[in-house]
């Protein structure tokens, strides 16, 4: 098993909830850290944007 993971934030930067992908390490290719890297960095941004509106 392989997960990559990115932290969700509060508009004073607290740590509140995470964002998380799995996948058979079997299935794993090293190129594919970045995109999804990228992937979740966009998520969480749109995320902690959203709880910034409504703080």
């Amino acid at each position: 098993m392989l997960a990559l993971g990115h932290a969700i934030h509060d508009p004073d930067g607290v740590a509140i909830a995470s964002l998380g992908i799995a996948m058979p390490a079997s299935r794993f290719e090293p190129p594919m850290v970045r995109p999804m890297v990228a992937t979740l960095r966009k998520a969480a941004r749109e995320i902690q944007g959203r709880l910034a509106e409504e703080a």
